[in-house]
This record gives structure tokens, sequence and C-alpha cells, in this order.
């Protein structure tokens, strides 16, 4: 029967219809007249433990029982003492001591209940949740074998109680969880804008400090006989192209952060999207006298313009940070694994420490920002349209062996 009943509560996860389950069943097999659950796990610290569900009369029957949970009696079960049972509640010397057994009106406590039991509800882990109390109007109703039956029935109830509290925290978490993500989404999508109109409207400002300094350089710099007015307004210039970079390389970034994941259907051959971007590299690749050897590459889901972005930035940066005294040399390639490609960016160049192998993922940065120029944003936009399409991107390096950049894509 225990077990029968221990399958019933385990398959209730509400913690309320739980709990009246629980009353319902033990007061019925143990034949009471009244049965209640106090619920302490519930009660703040200095609130006394109050009654949670009831059976076998209406609430207001036992208006006076939140009082006697306060007295020794029913401390002792919401303690965890172990259980109570009285043959008349009346004659018991137990009870007599206390005044409040007398001051309880009649039909709203004690006075018209005789037999009394009670056992403490114990959760998996010792917590004392609560405790289960049955009463009758007749005296000797509660035999051994019901306070037996209760017993169980209490332990059973801790564990389904526990196994509801849990489901319980688990839903409210996943709530917050949620409520978190919904503003976490729409802080981002906000920051995502306020960068593109910002990286937008300052590109007119800068378009005319640009424009203004080589103005007055033309017109008064003759006039001026000064050998460093030309070096300042090289700085100035060179900062200016240098915000005109970075500007361009947020509002790229904001685009790709701003589309959606791409739907199934965009095939592109990235072998054509390398010759691609080799033409467009011809000179860079030639000035060091470098060498990019290509492997046969995958046919993928995705922009062909945005997959060119991703190779070039990967070729210039191997081009960059190459070893000194050694020509470069770039090696690209693909190997099916499982449901994806994984595409591999070889270098020999300076390579980077592996503690700096998420770092450089992240916007604005850079390793090596004193001897090389640059953003700090083109592997930040690469790995957004590979994650765009469904994909991974991550980097393998050694300092002075190289580096191999990869990025997966579904197959």
């Amino acid at each position: 029967m225990l077990n029968l009943i221990g399958r019933t509560l385990a398959s209730e996860l509400d913690l309320r219809q739980l709990t009246q389950k629980i009353t319902d069943l033990a007061t019925q097999l143990t034949h009471a007249d009244v049965g209640a659950f106090s619920y302490r796990a519930e009660a703040g610290p200095g609130e006394r433990p109050r009654l949670y569900t009831l059976a076998g009369v209406p609430p207001e029957a036992v208006a006076g029982f939140p009082e006697l949970l306060e007295t020794p009696l029913f401390r002792a079960t919401l303690a965890g003492s172990g259980p109570v049972r009285s043959g008349d509640i009346h004659s018991d010397p137990r009870f007599e001591s206390d005044p409040r057994f007398e001051k309880t009106p009649a039909g709203g406590g004690m006075a018209d209940l005789r037999s009394y039991l009670a056992v403490p509800v114990v959760s998996r882990h010792g917590e004392v949740l609560g405790g289960l109390f049955f009463a009758s109007s007749k005296p000797g109703v509660f035999t051994a074998q019901d306070e037996e039956i209760a017993s169980g029935i209490a332990a059973q109830s801790g564990v389904a109680i526990d196994n509801a509290r849990l489901f319980e925290n688990a839903v409210r978490a996943q709530r917050e969880l949620q409520t978190s993500n919904e503003e976490l989404v729409t802080a981002n999508r906000e920051l995502e804008q306020f960068a593109y109109v910002a990286s937008h409207d300052l590109q007119e400002p800068l378009r005319m400090v640009n424009s203004y300094t080589q103005l007055l350089l033309r017109r008064f710099g003759p006039a001026l006989n000064d050998p460093d007015a030309a070096e300042f307004a090289s700085y100035i210039t060179s900062g200016v192209q240098h915000m005109q970079l970075l500007i361009h390389d947020l509002l790229t970034y904001s685009k790709v952060i701003h589309s959606d994941a791409l739907e199934p259907g965009s095939e592109v051959d990235l072998n054509a999207c390398l010759r691609q971007v080799l033409a467009m590299l011809q000179e860079t690749i030639s000035e060091p006298g470098a060498a990019v050897i290509a492997e046969p590459l995958p046919v993928v889901n995705g922009d062909a313009s945005q997959f060119e972005q991703v190779l070039q930035n990967l070729i210039s940066n191997a081009l960059k940070y190459r070893s000194a005294g050694v020509p470069p040399e770039v090696r690209i390639s693909a190997a099916r694994t499982g449901n994806e490609w994984v595409v591999a960016v070889r270098d020999n160049g300076i390579g980077f420490d592996m503690q700096y192998a998420e770092r450089i993922f992240g916007l604005f940065k850079r390793l090596h920002k004193a001897d090389y120029p640059g953003t700090g944003i083109g592997l930040a936009i690469c790995k957004r349209i590979v994650e765009r399409c469904r994909g991974r991107m991550w980097a393998v390096s050694e300092p002075g062996q190289g580096s191999t950049f990869y990025f997966s894509l579904p197959a």
C-alpha cells in the first residue's frame, strides 16, 4: 500500500496539490475525523508554522490551530522528535498543563476532539519540513498500526515534497533566467543600434577634419614657415584615417550582428571566394614574397561576400604577423568531420600564447598594439559571421611557431 501511495505522491509536482493529497490520504487511512499538515519549511525566521492543508472539516473549524502549534506538544512534532499518539487528549497529562488548550473555543480547536496522532515529515536530507496531525471526536481511535501507517506516509511525503520543491525552484529559476535573457537581448539590441548610429554619424565630422586639415596646409602652409606644421598635419591625417578605419569596421560588425541566422539554401563555393580574395590581396602577397597554398575547399551554406571577408581577414593577418626574415607561407585546407566542414588557415608567423586564444576574438582585443596596425575588430567580425552560419571559430598557436585559425560550418 505504501509503495502505491509513494508512486501516487511522486507523480504530483505541484506543492499545494501534493500536500493536500498527503493530508487527504493519511486522514482516510488513519480513520481520523480531522487531518492537517503544517508546513514548517515555509515559515520565515521568527514566524510561526502555519496550517497548510486540511481534511475533514472547513478551515473555520480549526481557527485556533496556529496558536496550538506553539505548545510544547506540537513543537515536539515540528522539531522532528518522533510520532505522538494519545487515546484521549483531554485526560492526557501532557496536555493538561497548557492553558491554551482550555482557552481554545469549542469548534475552534481541540475542545471537541479526543484521539490525537501526530508524525513529523522529514526530507531525505534530514530537514523537518512540517508535521501531519490527526484527531477524532472519539477516544481510543488511533492504534499502533495507524501510527505506523502515518509514519510511512510521512516518510513518502518527505521525498515527494523534496521533489516538488526542487521542481518549483527549477521552474522559478527558469522563469528568472528567461526574464534575464529577454532583458539581455533587449539591452544588446539597443547597444548594437547605438553602435551603428554612433559609428554612422561619426563619419561626416571625421571627413570634415581631414578635408579642412588639407585645406589649411594648402592655403597657409607656406605662410607658416614652420617645418613642424606638415608633421603635425600628418599626425592629424593619420589619426583621422585610423578613426575612419575603426568606424568602418564597427559598422561592418554592427551589420553582421544585426543580421539573423542564415536560412538554408544559400550555397557558396569557398574556392570561388578564395580566388576573389587572392586577387584582391595580390600586391600584399607578392610584396614580402609570400606563398599561399590552398587545397580544395567545400561548398557550404552562407553569404559569399561575408566568407570572402573571413578569408581576407585571416590571410591578411597571416601576412601581417609574419616572422622577421622568413618568407610568409599560408596554407588553407578543409576536412569533413561528422556533420561539419572544418576549414584551417595555417601560417608560419610569430604565433601567440594560448592563454590569449579566446581574447583575440573579442572587440578591440589586440596582442601587438605598438608593432602592428589594426583596429582589433577583424577577428570579432569573422567569428560573428561564422556563428551566424551556425558554425564555430577558434585558434591554436605557439609563440614563434605560427598559428592555425579554424572555422567550422555545417556540411
